[in-house]
């Protein structure tokens, strides 16, 4: 009788900030049938008090157990804050030469009202993510000293983020969430691509959330601008790549 020989796969993880879209890009890959996929599970790990060592030797035995056919890749997803040994994972993806996929967000202030609208969402649902494109927020209404203090938090988390990515001699994919809202076909493409994987048409079982036109996510939203005009931040409110039906 033939058997099917086991393979190493490209090992692959996807680093990213919260609200960049990771949820939509990993369910999509965990539909294809080359992908075995894990989520979040340096921060499961994290939340049950495993170690730094238990996160790293689940990661290396995840990454390279031998696979059959048809997964050519494997990997999951992690925020570098979720991670208790940075240096370490940066030991574990160099000596692994694992494919890295930064996934991140240029737009800051959208991804600090999506981060207050996850919030709300987890608190009318239950989940972070909206799985059923039925259930919609109304806008919200964010206090400018909360909505600052949370803009001054994901700053900083992007610079320790880009910190850590830029000091890596991987190979690696720089991908965006407004690379994803324009241009779907083509940011999944880039993935199969960097994987050696086939093309396959992503499934979608993640909704976005948050209007891309923050007139319609945010009741203050004139307020909130206010607050930022004449700065950098002022054209991010503005901006609106994607219009709604």
């Amino acid at each position: 009788m033939m058997t099917t020989e086991a393979k190493k796969a490209v090992p692959f993880v996807l680093i990213f900030l919260g609200r960049t879209g990771s949820s939509y890009v990993m369910e999509a890959l965990s539909e294809h049938p080359e992908f075995m996929c894990k989520h979040e599970h340096m921060d499961s790990l994290r939340k049950r008090k495993k170690t730094a060592k238990e996160q790293l030797d689940w990661a290396r035995t995840f990454l390279t157990q031998p696979l059959r056919s048809p997964v050519t890749a494997v990997g999951f997803k992690t925020k570098l804050k979720d991670v208790l040994d940075p240096n370490g994972f940066y030991d574990l993806l160099t000596d692994l030469n694992v494919h890295v996929i930064h996934l991140r967000r240029i737009n800051v202030i959208k991804t600090t009202v999506s981060w207050f609208n996850s919030i709300r969402l987890n608190e009318a649902s239950g989940h972070w993510n909206i799985y059923d494109d039925r259930l919609s927020l109304p806008p919200a209404n964010i206090d400018p000293e909360q909505f600052h203090s949370m803009l001054r938090a994901v700053e900083e988390e992007m610079q320790r983020e880009a910190t850590f990515i830029g000091k890596l001699d991987v190979p690696m994919l720089d991908l965006s969430y407004e690379d994803l809202l324009l241009d779907k076909d083509d940011f999944f493409g880039r993935i199969y691509a960097f994987l050696n994987v086939n093309s396959c048409p992503p499934s979608e079982r993640v909704f976005k959330a948050t209007s891309d036109d923050l007139r319609d996510a945010l009741s203050n939203f004139d307020q909130l601008l206010s607050h930022y005009a004449g700065s950098e931040h002022e054209k991010m409110f503005n901006e609106v790549l994607v219009r709604n039906d």
